[in-house]
């Protein structure tokens, strides 16, 4: 994505160059950030693909022995947690953050390797860098998962995988509403997307916090795994060739 080189013209100049070159030499072009749907050329034939959700790795990690289908009892803490995967230069809405924290000094928000900014609440933390089975398994120790994001170049060009990792590991979505948030939101009912507004955040982390503590865990949906599984897009890459050649 484009976006992720904020400031940097002239590396984003030489890469969207290259990007469209190649898509004039070959017989289809799929992509997954939505960003690079407006660099390519007009007669380029482009596809948006969804990126991949591997169900089966994630479920491995909740194994206690591989293929044993003994799955790890994680309890959640006892402390309401709102956790947070990945990434943070240039995404997170830290004003937005700082607010929430603040509104609910008894909660936790979890930051799992994130670099945050000094000068925080002291109910947000952060973690270093982990294995996918850890932060999949610590995320089961949540109570939801939420993307507090800005909306800009950056967020706007991305497709996600955190949402699916909450998702797979049992967790409901609160999400800033963007266009891959809200994408999300349209196959499973776990994703719900906000506007900017504090109230509207706090209001919908309350209620989802409450459908935590009273529902328990929330499976992702067929729709999602289904759209989104490593068989499905490839034959629809295969799709692609074939059409290119009748």
């Amino acid at each position: 994505a484009l976006g992720m080189n904020l400031g940097r013209t002239r590396y984003n100049s030489f890469t969207s160059n290259l990007v469209s070159e190649t898509a004039l030499h070959v017989d289809a072009v799929t992509i997954v950030s939505p960003a690079l749907v407006d660099v390519l050329p007009q007669d380029c034939v482009t596809t948006l693909m969804p990126s991949s959700i591997d169900v089966a790795l994630a479920e491995s990690k909740f194994e206690i022995n591989p293929g044993s289908h003994q799955t790890i009892d994680i309890q959640r803490d006892v402390r309401t947690t709102v956790g947070f995967v990945g990434g943070t230069v240039g995404r997170v809405d830290w004003d937005l953050v700082t607010n929430v924290a603040s509104a609910r000094p008894g909660w936790r928000f979890l930051f799992i390797g994130s670099t945050i900014p000094h000068g925080f609440p002291q109910n947000v933390v952060s973690t270093d860098s982990l294995p996918y089975g850890d932060v999949l398994r610590l995320l089961r120790s949540c109570h939801l998962g939420w993307i507090p994001f800005l909306d800009n170049a950056l967020t706007r060009s991305a497709d996600f995988m955190k949402t699916w990792d909450y998702r797979l590991a049992g967790l409901r979505v609160v999400a800033t509403n963007l266009p891959s948030t809200l994408s999300s939101a349209e196959i499973d009912l776990g994703v719900t997307v906000v506007d900017g507004q504090l109230e509207t955040w706090l209001s919908a982390l309350d209620i989802l916090v409450t459908r935590a503590i009273t529902e328990d865990w929330l499976p992702i949906s067929a729709e999602a795994i289904s759209s989104r599984r490593a068989d499905t897009r490839f034959a629809r890459m295969l799709t692609l060739v074939e059409e290119s050649y009748s």
